[in-house]
This record gives C-alpha cells, sequence and structure tokens, in this order.
C-alpha cells in the first residue's frame, strides 16, 4: 500500500513540476515577445530605421522570440502592437507580421495579400516624409517579404498547373516606388544623404529576381532605362551588397544578349566585390562568369574552381584546353540537368566552337613540323584523323560544314580547298576569342 501511494505521490510531484516549467516557459516567452516590441516601438520612435528592419526580418532575433512571435494568434499580438506609438507604422507592423506568420504556415497566397497592404502604407506614407529617409530599411525588409511571398505563391499555383499571377502583381507594386523615390531633389553625397533615391537600387535587384523568375527579360529593359537615366545616382553611393546584386543579374541579362564581352566585366566586378563570408554567392557568380570566360579563351586555375566546388567545370575546362571533343561532349552531358537548372546549358554548348577551334589549332602546329614547305596548308584528313583519336567519327563533308563554320564566324583565318585541306592565313590563324567575340559586338 505504502509503495503504491509513494507512486502516485511522484506522479504528482512530476506533473508539479512540468506545469511549473511549462507555466515559466509560457511566461518567459510573454516577456520575450514584450521586450521584441518594446525594441520596436522605440527604434521607431527614434527614427532607427536598420534597427527595426533587422527586427522585422528577425535578424539577430534569437529563434524563441521569432518563434514565440510567429505562432501567437493576431488577437494575442494586438496589445504588443500597440507599445507602437508612431503611425501608421504600427499597422505596417501589423500587417508584415500577418504577413510573416501565413508565411510559416504555407498560405503563400495571405502572405503576399498582407505583406501588400504593408507596402502600400508605406507608399503612402512616403509623401510624408519629407528630408528624411531614415524608413528606407524598412520598406527593404517589407518589399522583400512581398518579393518571397509572390515567388511561393506562384510556384504553388504552378505546381497546380495555374498561371503564374502573384508576381505581376508584385512587379506592379514594386515599381510605384520608383516615382516616390527618383523624383527626391535632396542632393546625394555620400551613402549618408537623406534622398529617398539611395532606395532605388534596392528595388531594381527585387524587379531583376520578378523577372528572371518569370523568364521575361524583355522587362529588363524599363528597370535599365531608369538606372541609366541621368536622375539616376551613382552606383558607388549604394551599399556594397547591393550593388554586386545588381552586377550579377546585369551581368546576366548581358549574357543572354550575348554581349559577352561586357558581361566578364561586369561579372568579374561582382565576384571581386562579392564579400568572402558569402561563398554561395560567389560560387553563384562564378557559374555564369566562368563560361564568358571560357568564351572569350580565358580559363580558371582549378584551384579556384575546387574552392568554389565547381566540379562540373573541372573536366570541362580540361576538355576545351585540350580541343577533346569527346571528354566535352560527355561532360555535358553527364551535367546536363544541372547546367540547365542553373541557366547556362545552352550557352555552354557554344563552347563546342571552341573545342574544335583548339583541336584544329593542334593539327596546324603538328602540320608545321611535318610540312614544312606548305605549313599554312593543313590536311582534311589530318583534322578527320585528330577527331577519329579524339573517338569522333566524322565524314569529309561534315568536317568541312565545321571548318566553313569556324571561318565564316572568324575563329580560323582561312578558305577551304574542297575535300583536300584548309589553307590558314600565315598571320595569326587563330584570332583570340576575345578579339572574335567583340568583332562580333561590334
Amino acid at each position: 500500500i505504502n509503495a503504491e501511494y509513494m507512486g502516485v505521490f511522484n506522479r504528482i510531484i512530476e506533473e508539479l513540476f512540468f506545469w511549473k516549467g511549462h507555466i515559466h516557459n509560457q511566461a518567459k516567452a510573454k516577456m520575450s515577445v514584450q521586450s521584441y516590441f518594446r525594441d520596436l516601438a522605440s527604434n521607431l520612435s527614434i527614427e532607427k530605421g536598420v534597427e527595426v528592419k533587422n527586427l522585422l526580418n528577425f535578424t539577430f532575433v534569437s529563434p524563441d522570440v521569432r518563434n514565440a512571435v510567429v505562432m501567437s494568434d493576431v488577437q494575442s499580438l494586438n496589445p504588443f502592437i500597440s507599445l507602437i506609438r508612431s503611425k501608421p507604422y504600427d499597422q505596417v507592423v501589423s500587417f508584415h507580421l500577418q504577413s510573416v506568420k501565413a508565411y510559416f504556415a504555407r498560405r503563400y497566397g495571405d502572405a503576399f495579400s498582407m505583406a501588400s497592404k504593408a507596402a502600400e502604407l508605406l507608399l503612402s506614407q512616403m509623401d510624408n516624409e519629407r528630408g528624411k529617409n531614415w524608413w528606407l530599411p524598412i520598406v527593404n525588409a517589407i518589399t522583400l517579404q512581398v518579393r518571397i511571398s509572390a515567388m511561393q505563391a506562384d510556384a504553388e499555383r504552378k505546381s497546380r498547373g495555374e498561371m503564374e499571377k502573384y508576381m505581376t502583381d508584385a512587379d506592379f507594386l514594386l515599381k510605384q516606388f520608383f516615382p516616390k523615390m527618383i523624383q527626391d531633389r535632396s542632393p546625394i553625397t555620400d551613402r549618408s544623404s537623406v534622398s529617398k533615391k539611395l532606395g532605388c537600387l534596392f528595388i531594381v535587384n527585387h524587379l531583376f529576381k520578378i523577372y528572371f523568375k518569370l523568364n521575361n527579360l524583355r522587362l529588363c529593359d524599363h528597370v535599365l532605362r531608369v538606372v541609366n537615366n541621368a536622375n539616376f545616382p551613382s552606383l558607388e553611393v549604394f551599399p556594397e551588397s547591393q550593388i554586386v546584386t545588381y552586377r550579377y543579374y546585369y551581368g546576366r541579362l548581358l549574357v543572354f544578349e550575348q554581349n559577352y564581352q561586357q558581361a566578364e566585366g561586369v561579372l568579374d566586378l561582382a565576384f571581386h566585390k562579392c564579400h568572402r563570408a558569402y561563398p554561395k554567392n560567389k560560387r553563384r557568380i562564378l557559374q555564369f562568369l566562368v563560361p564568358v570566360k571560357l568564351l572569350n579563351g580565358k580559363y580558371p586555375e582549378l584551384s579556384l574552381l575546387q574552392k568554389y566546388k565547381l566540379v562540373e567545370y573541372i573536366d570541362l575546362v580540361r576538355s576545351i584546353r585540350a580541343g577533346d571533343v569527346r571528354g566535352f561532349r560527355e561532360n555535358i552531358q553527364k551535367y546536363q540537368h544541372l547546367f540547365i537548372k542553373i541557366g547556362v546549358f545552352l550557352l555552354l554548348e557554344k563552347l563546342a566552337t571552341s573545342v574544335y577551334r583548339n583541336l584544329f589549332r593542334k593539327c596546324r602546329l603538328f602540320n608545321d613540323k611535318e610540312n614544312i614547305a606548305h605549313p599554312q596548308r593543313v590536311s582534311l584528313k589530318t583534322m578527320q584523323a585528330a577527331l577519329k583519336v579524339n573517338g569522333v567519327e566524322m565524314d569529309m563533308d561534315e568536317l568541312e560544314c565545321i571548318v566553313a563554320n569556324l571561318i565564316f564566324q572568324g575563329y580560323i583565318k582561312g578558305y577551304i580547298a574542297h575535300k583536300t585541306c584548309v589553307v590558314m592565313s600565315g598571320k595569326n590563324p587563330f584570332p583570340s576569342l576575345t578579339l572574335v567575340n567583340s568583332n562580333k559586338g561590334s
């Protein structure tokens, strides 16, 4: 009997401790949420935009606080939101947190709707904020929520076989920020200026991301017209992270337009300016920069590819440099799905021309030793044999077609003597690829 009573007694004690801990955790969470909103209210009242942005994005906020805020229902958050005396930022915060809650609950359409309401409130408030731009970081936080919610909502629609619509709505909404920002006449001397124009590049980058996601790069023309407008500030006045993002997308757009020389310069600058603390971003830039450099006849160091784990490019670079046609084809086929996913597959296929060029360049060097009397006359049979060694069987007609294409595009200087040889120029028969591409651009 005593043992039975002791068992019941112990279970009661354990339950009491459980409920004591649960009540303590609830009280602690409530205090944490209260502290979070007090920080929001305080930073809004003294116009500390960066701190408010970090709180809205839950940057530097403990997971416990974030979870407590996100998991709370709207009614229970209202008393905390009432701590915010700055109007209409109390409503901006309310809509934003409702958006975040919906996003975490995977109700992406609702998340976009709430984020849009917060953005519309900010648009209305911008006319009242004269001679100030402390709130620009808040615009950044809200517009970020607009974009990511729209993308997720459309991804959900696409999975159901429905047309995308949220990103189009986000595009329309975000573009409304441009006139209010670009028309500000406050002088810009540096990043500490109070001009509203300092928020423009963040909006530009959001629009780039939407257009690339929609795979409608024609829409980028409008954005570039804004950036190239005389009223648009110099890029140097914007935060480095925003400049890097802009150059990454602008570089990709130049690749799409086949302006490879300019694309290389823009992407190269983006890579070197990207902070080393973000290796994934540097890797993302390299995924486009490496193919562009290869098209311009520049080969990346093996150590660079290894450092950023670009294993898909290691054998590719080797095969292009060696003129290894079979190795090039095998590598393209091996990583085809990855290249398509990244968006570089068609770009890499263009490198087949460089592979043939490098192989035929070896044939010319071989001919210099074997045919001293006429080194510029490279036999088509020699080229055919070189291809066979590479495991590629090719008839004479197909070979002549490939060589004719190389000559037409400027990769080889010379002409074909039908069924006999390629008569190459005695001076620089294989122009640099940078020069070839620049001539194409002109």
